[in-house]
């Protein structure tokens, strides 16, 4: 059995169906760190797949592919998860030779500062196969923070400017550009480099003063350099995009390595990052087939939500306020907008403030289970025991049984002095799980008195 194909099955076995568990394949993958001009960071990233598979049905070739996407920190702790699905079709004439033509799916996401561990499995649910990968991922802190950072290069081989026509945010879209990537890094050497880098919190005298270097490598010697006065970048907000572009015809088939530094007039290197790439003897490149989702302008405020709900996982509440508030501003009727910012604010014991959030989503047809929970939490939390029990009861209702909500019942029902059912609740609890001794000590403290 494949080693990779072994690593892989394990490593996803809970997420990966039967049906799929012997149809593993490669792929190649991009992830690239972007500071973007909200003053936040993105992640984007490309994958893929070693072939397409499609189906094919009068002359239509489809397949549909479902992409999980989990970010964890260093301890495995969830700090976000998302599913997206994309669908390919592909009429005859578009088809013939795709199938050895690249297939690549791009996304992008907003992203909290620190260090974390970033997997993407890739289902193709028409053909069974799936792909996957992981990556190391490390966001450096912006605010109060003044060491300046370079964020690793970007290489691409062409780049378009969609100046005209900024309606959405797109995939290694920096600034007016939308830049094409190969994962691999391999060019021609008819290609234009196209080099894209950033430059956080460098200081004032720098910036002015400073040189930017670009400079080609092979086994450790300089074979091509050019250098750019810093201040050619400088913007209103504190960082410099670098884009540039450099011919590579000059050079030779081989491996290389692109280095970036940043100097200060005296010569000294404040900044250097790089990045391996390789010039192929090949005439030709089968550039690939780019499958993306935009997000248009007018939800760009779905990205506040994604990143409070980064920092409620990370259990950084305080820092998450500012941004439910946003994306609540935005979508006030949205019940699952409106469960993050009032439990941030019950986290936060700003009582009023939840209990305003939740009080129109009560008595919804459908509701949330969390704004229910939370409401009734809220409703023991000032002592209105009756109102606690009729909301968790409703809760119940809605959503079933669980330990913690009968838990709740029972300690309301202890409060209002109704022994017998807060034995009732608790009981059921254990029913459901024994695992809780908390609970058996309460039921023996109540039975023995």
């Amino acid at each position: 059995m494949d080693d990779i194909y072994a690593q892989k099955f394990l490593y996803y076995k809970s997420l990966v169906e039967v049906e799929y568990s012997t149809n593993y394949i490669r792929c190649d993958y991009f992830v690239q760190p972007i500071f973007e001009s909200s003053g936040t960071f993105s992640i984007h990233y490309a994958i893929s797949p070693e072939r397409l598979s499609v189906n094919e049905y009068s002359g239509l070739y489809s397949t549909s592919f479902l992409l999980n996407g989990i970010v964890s920190d260093s301890n495995g702790k969830l700090i976000y998860q998302f599913e997206k699905r994309y669908e390919v079709k592909l009429e005859a004439e578009e088809m013939r030779g795709k199938t050895k033509i690249p297939f690549i799916i791009q996304d992008m996401f907003p992203i909290i500062p620190g260090e974390f561990n970033f997997s993407v499995l890739l289902k193709n649910t028409v053909s069974k196969e799936f792909t996957s990968f992981e990556e190391k991922i490390t966001i450096p802190q912006r605010q109060g923070e003044r060491t300046p950072i370079m964020i690793p290069p970007l290489l691409a081989y062409a780049r378009r400017d969609v100046s005209d026509n900024i309606k959405a945010f797109r995939p290694f879209q920096v600034d007016n550009y939308l830049l094409f990537i190969d994962p691999q890094n391999i060019f021609l050497p008819s290609d234009k480099l196209i080099i894209f880098s950033q430059i956080i919190n460098l200081n004032e005298p720098i910036k002015k003063s400073g040189i930017l270097r670009i400079s080609i490598k092979k086994n450790e010697e300089v074979v091509k350099s050019i250098d750019y006065p810093l201040a050619n970048y400088l913007n209103p907000e504190n960082k410099l995009n670098i884009l540039e572009e450099m011919s590579l015809q000059s050079l030779p088939p081989a491996h290389y390595c692109l280095e970036i530094q940043v100097l200060a007039s005296s010569g000294k290197i404040i900044l250097s990052s790089s990045k391996f790439f390789s010039i192929t003897a090949s005439s030709f490149i089968p550039r690939p087939l780019i499958k993306a989702n935009a997000l248009p302008k007018e939800k760009a405020f779905l990205n506040n939500f994604i990143i409070g709900l980064q920092l409620f996982n990370a259990q950084q509440y305080q820092k998450a306020l500012p941004f439910f508030i946003k994306a609540h501003s935005h979508q006030p009727n949205n019940p699952l907008m409106a469960a993050y910012l009032g439990k941030t604010y019950f986290l936060l014991n700003q009582i009023a403030n939840a209990e305003s959030i939740f009080e129109p989503f009560i008595n919804e047809k459908d509701g949330n289970y969390e704004i229910y929970f939370y409401a009734a939490l809220i409703a023991k939390k000032k002592l209105n025991y009756r109102k606690a029990l009729r909301l968790l009861q409703e809760t119940m209702n809605k959503f079933g049984v669980n330990t913690t909500i009968l838990n709740h019942i029972g300690d309301c029902h202890l409060a209002l002095n109704e022994k017998s059912l807060a034995l009732a609740a608790w009981q059921k609890s254990i029913e459901l799980n024994p695992d809780q001794p908390q609970i058996k000590n309460k039921i023996n403290n109540l039975t023995k008195k």
